[in-house]
């Protein structure tokens, strides 16, 4: 109970979960690198709203996870880089508190949405609004897609469609030319990423009653699912960027290193199964397909700035 004693923003912090700021703090920053190579500009103001925005919406929507799922996180013993953020069952923050600030969080997002609609995006309010919802509806009635089934659908429109858009949207200010079809590796990746992280949590989710996918699907074929969806996120990636690209080696040191770690990740899925014995083998094929996907995502956000940095 020695955790139960910390005081102070470090609770907040620990509920927040930095490491997981990737999740939304890539897809905006992707959105800003393909405005840049759009409008060859690139504004600081700009930014710093999407890294604001990304900060309380990140907070805000896994607060309300905490708070949605307390139960399942203290039955959960299983948890490997899932199962929240613990605070909760390690009695450092009460399910309410969560909640009372999950709120707070969203008339401050709000606020800040209006701050952009003065500053010229007159969208600003809608597209926030749209990140609300989706964040509640995600936990909490009445949608309560994380528990109701397709929560994998719902984490891929938020992260892989809503967010890159909000990048694009706050420095260009209009969403007149966006690549639409851009979006499909995008939307691949984060539905793959929401099954591969509930891999570990499938005991507990199907004893509490939530329907993620590996709970559908079963352990191993939720996993196989996952490694077919990013090779084919690897492959969309590779055909969308040589349409604005004609730069083969640059589009090779894009998905190469990425395919190698899901080719990797081959061996430890054999191995995969429900139980103690597997836990390793689960383990492993995260770290694969993870550290592909964040390789993918981060090298292309980066290919894309480097090419919007020669148009200027």
């Amino acid at each position: 109970m020695a955790d139960a004693k910390l005081s102070g923003l470090l609770p907040w912090l620990i509920a927040a979960r930095p490491m997981a700021h990737v999740m939304i703090g890539l897809p905006l920053l992707w959105g800003q690198a393909l405005a840049l190579v759009a409008i060859a500009s690139f504004d600081w103001f700009w930014f710093t709203y999407c890294l604001m925005f990304g900060v309380l919406c990140q907070a805000y929507c896994l607060y309300l996870n905490d708070y949605a799922d307390e139960q399942l996180d203290r039955s959960n013993q299983e948890y490997w880089l899932s199962g929240g953020s613990r605070v909760i069952p390690e009695e450092l923050l009460t399910g309410d508190k969560l909640y009372q600030a999950a709120i707070g969080l969203a008339v401050a997002l709000i606020i800040l949405s209006v701050t952009a609609l003065a500053a010229g995006r007159p969208w600003s309010p809608l597209l926030v609004m749209m990140a609300l919802v989706l964040g509640w509806t995600y936990s909490l009635t009445p949608g309560r897609a994380s528990y109701r089934g397709y929560g994998e659908v719902h984490q891929a429109v938020s992260c892989g469609i809503l967010l890159p858009v909000i990048g694009f949207y706050a420095q260009t200010g209009s969403l007149a030319g966006f690549p639409w079809a851009g979006l499909l590796p995008l939307f691949l990746v984060f539905f793959s990423s929401n099954i591969i992280t509930a891999l570990p949590d499938m005991r507990s989710d199907s004893e509490g009653g939530k329907h993620s996918y590996p709970v559908r699907y079963g352990l191993k074929r939720a996993a196989r699912h996952a490694l077919v969806l990013l090779l084919a996120a690897n492959l969309a990636v590779l055909l969308t960027n040589l349409l604005w690209s004609s730069d083969l080696l640059m589009t090779g040191m894009l998905v190469i290193p990425s395919l190698v770690l899901l080719v990797c990740a081959v061996s430890p899925l054999a191995a995969v199964q429900a139980g103690p014995e597997g836990r390793p083998a689960v383990r492993q094929f995260m770290m694969l397909t993870i550290s592909s996907q964040a390789w993918l995502m981060t090298a292309w956000t980066i290919l894309l700035f480097l090419k919007g940095q020669t148009l200027f």
